[in-house]
């Protein structure tokens, strides 16, 4: 489904192609430079209809790697956890568990009470509050995932009977989300370089749709005259700029 902004443009495709209509009504009276005649003005709008057909391609993949990505990382809110209790389960060592419970910890951020000196004089020590800032970015979420691996790798007594806590299945599994990070960001990538490849095309480049509708006008009114029944087929039709931030 087309938004507002994927519409507009779209509408702007069906502007020129109903202003290429309209010269070709006037048959062979209709004699501009070459670069305004119909069959340049309709390759013009083929090149048009195509760029938005690959903005939308685009976008699409760009949306798919995304949720892809949203989908394999909800997993490890109960996967951290998980390895954790397997640790304790499996009797690692307390340094280690600390040390994995510290990492998700810090990725998750926490509140913690702390005794400081008072604010007020004379009244000594006085229990705080502090909270920690989360950084639950994916990329920092994978990274976290990969040190825990490391931990685990030193840790003799790790070897849970399940599957999906092994080593070389988490080992599998960050690869995995690994994968659908550099995706999300290629898939943008692609999206991003043809917003701008559409936008020159109706917008911005040479001979760009804009200014072709606008250069047609100006040739029909020189032709035709200002009041003939040519020009006012032609003046109201409009093409508003829509470029993407």
């Amino acid at each position: 489904m087309l938004n507002r902004k994927d519409s507009s443009h779209a509408n702007n495709v069906a502007k020129f192609q109903s202003a290429i209509n309209v010269v070709m009504s006037f048959g062979s009276s209709y004699k501009p430079a070459n670069f305004l005649s119909v069959p340049n003005l309709s390759n013009s709008e083929m090149e048009a209809s195509s760029a938005l057909n690959e903005v939308n391609k685009f976008h699409n993949e760009h949306k798919e790697a995304v949720n892809a990505r949203r989908e394999s990382f909800d997993y490890l809110k109960d996967l951290f956890p998980r390895i954790v209790k397997a640790m304790e389960a499996h009797l690692a060592s307390e340094e280690r568990i600390k040390d994995a419970q510290g990492l998700i910890n810090r990725m998750n951020g926490s509140t913690k009470t702390v005794t400081v000196d008072s604010a007020e004089p004379g009244k000594g020590k006085e229990k705080k509050r502090v909270h920690t800032s989360s950084n639950t970015s994916y990329i920092n979420k994978a990274v976290t995932l990969e040190n825990l691996i490391l931990i685990l790798s030193k840790e003799p007594n790790y070897l849970p009977s399940e599957p999906a806590l092994s080593i070389l299945e988490l080992k599998s599994f960050h690869a995995k989300i690994v994968a659908l990070n550099r995706a999300v960001e290629k898939t943008n990538t692609d999206w991003q370089v043809m917003l701008n490849e559409r936008d020159k095309i109706l917008y911005e480049g040479k001979n760009n749709l804009s200014d072709l509708l606008r250069n047609v006008k100006n040739y029909v009114k020189s032709a035709y005259g200002k009041a003939s029944e040519q020009y006012r087929l032609i003046k109201g039709i409009t093409i508003r700029s829509y470029r993407h931030a």
